[in-house]
């Protein structure tokens, strides 16, 4: 099995959450993780004709089958290590997937601009967004840490003592905090969640012990 990844948000997530769930370290668990972002052009296209968006994350599977997407990777990663992380209970499992869309259609859709802009686009070339497209970003992205903050100022996790990927999701866009100079002070609930979520083992630093 073999984990594609670059440092960007959404595959760092995947390699987050493979190695959380043990893989590499678990000799039950193997798995190679390529990082696509020094194997060079050729591997990289190499790697990237095998969906058909090109993007990554991509899990490639020892019979040659191919998942792409974050959410698609880590459904089946935990299908294989842990299968409580992925919310199964019929009573839960709506609740479960509004936690991933609410993140691809609000949090993370602003907070990713946010991203993009502080972080990414730096490396890339010149120029700004123009501010009132960022503020208006910043308010919304705001008002989602608002809704964050308010469910969880009564448990630890989104389903309570459970711990499972629909918090790795949450707080896929909280991991640039510094980086990306996400104001985090008006909301104390999401300052300690983030904070349980470096506690967790590759969280803080995903690609510890990788080769460069």
């Amino acid at each position: 099995m073999k984990l594609y990844f670059t440092p960007n948000s959404n595959p760092r997530l995947a390699l987050t959450y493979a190695r959380y769930l043990g893989f590499g370290d678990n000799p039950d668990l193997p798995i190679e993780f390529i990082n696509a972002s020094t194997i060079g052009d050729e591997g990289r296209k190499a790697a990237q004709s095998l969906t058909p968006m090109g993007l990554f994350p991509i899990l490639q599977e020892n019979d040659g089958s191919v998942l792409w997407e974050a959410d698609s990777i880590a459904c089946r990663l935990s299908q294989i290590a842990n299968p409580g992380m992925w919310v199964t209970e019929p009573d839960l499992l709506p609740q479960f997937v509004r936690w991933l869309s609410w993140c691809g259609q609000h949090l993370n859709k602003h907070g990713g601009e946010i991203y993009f802009e502080r972080v990414v686009r730096p490396h890339l070339w010149e120029g700004d967004m123009p501010e009132d497209q960022m503020n208006w970003h910043l308010s919304e992205f705001a008002g989602c840490l608002a809704v964050l903050d308010t469910e969880y100022s009564d448990k630890d996790w989104l389903f309570g003592e459970r711990l499972t990927y629909a918090d790795f999701r949450v707080a896929t866009i909280l991991a640039y905090e510094e980086p990306a100079k996400l104001d985090l002070a008006p909301f104390p609930n999401v300052q300690r969640f983030v904070a349980r979520m470096k506690g967790l083992k590759y969280w803080a630093d995903p690609f510890a012990g990788l080769p460069a």
